[in-house]
């Protein structure tokens, strides 16, 4: 892939897997560099922007991560691993009832999803909702 980026640098398709392999061998700077330039190509890759938010999420830093998430939701609106995400971002950011939405959403789809009920139950304690806490099954 390194050649075919070489040979052709306008190919986003291209550089949004090479820096799927490198987020996969652990080269998270070189990986985030690749999806950089995947999305300066094709701006709306939802694989580069959830590749983005997974590494900026990784390194700690939230608010990347969170606004990558975003944009990957806009391609991708019912991706669950992204919303998940998001919600716990959001809660991380001290926006539980934000969080709370968004964890709402996935386990609609997914309600065997624990880290979504888990993050859900810290969302419910932050805004004092202690009936609901009691309530919830998770």
């Amino acid at each position: 892939l390194q050649r075919v980026c070489f040979i052709d640098p306008r190919f986003a398709a291209a550089h949004r897997m090479l820096g799927l392999i490198l987020q996969e061998q652990g080269e998270d700077q070189r990986a985030l560099g690749q999806y950089a330039h995947a999305l300066d190509l094709w701006p709306d890759s939802f694989a580069a922007l959830w590749g983005q938010a997974q590494l900026y999420h990784k390194a700690g830093a939230r608010a990347r991560a969170q606004e990558a998430t975003e944009r990957a939701l806009r391609q991708r609106a019912y991706d669950i691993p992204a919303r998940l995400l998001l919600g716990e971002l959001l809660l991380a950011g001290g926006k539980p009832a934000a969080a709370q939405a968004e964890l709402l959403q996935v386990l609609a789809v997914r309600p065997e999803q624990v880290a979504a009920r888990r993050a859900l139950a810290q969302c419910y304690a932050a805004q004092g909702q202690i009936a609901e806490m009691a309530d919830f099954e998770g």
